[in-house]
């Protein structure tokens, strides 16, 4: 396993300021940081090292040691609050943000399309010569996920894809009580 839990070091780490190092654009937590662009420059960068360091797994010790290396990624699994075109977009729009912007580049070569959208030129791009060593840098794929929440349109919290969450059905009964 080359990183646990990317999404964690960037967003709690850079964005919200509560896991190390600490920052944050909220002052009242960090002295310094810039949650607008800090975390989509981290994430990135543990992308490209996650790459390499499966290509030098791959190339010095997998001959010899015949074992597999890959990422483990975390993200609470999003259902639509209701049927609605914009909840069902909403739900996967927090899963571009939380599973996709890793997940993404490794398996398929390139950065959800929503997250471009809405981040524009604070989302750094691969090269082709990083994108020729992060697309396919993972021999399984590891997830942690911790519950499920319901997704509607119109959040402001643009960590969770600027969808808000709730565990509150439509009908006014909880999820996951059955």
């Amino acid at each position: 396993l080359t990183i646990n839990e990317p999404w964690c070091v960037a967003i709690l780490g850079y964005g919200r300021g509560v896991f190390a190092p600490g920052r944050s654009s909220d002052r009242a937590r960090s002295p310094e940081g810039d949650s607008s662009t800090e975390p989509w420059i981290v994430g990135h960068n543990l992308i490209i090292a996650h790459a390499h360091a499966v290509k030098l797994y791959r190339e010095s010790f997998k001959p010899t040691q015949g074992g597999e290396i890959g990422i483990t990624l975390n993200g609470d699994w999003q259902m639509p609050y209701d049927d609605s075109p914009e909840n069902v977009d909403a739900a996967q729009h927090a899963l571009d943000f939380a599973i996709g912007w890793f997940a993404d580049p490794i398996y398929l070569g390139f950065y959800p399309p929503y997250m471009r959208e809405v981040l524009g030129d604070r989302q750094p791009q691969f090269t082709e010569e990083e994108l020729a060593v992060v697309k396919g840098s993972s021999d399984f794929y590891g997830m942690n996920t911790y519950t499920t929440n319901l997704a509607r349109a119109g959040g402001d919290d643009e960590f969770q894809g600027n969808v808000d969450y709730t565990f509150t059905r439509p009908d006014g009964t909880e999820l996951g009580n059955q």
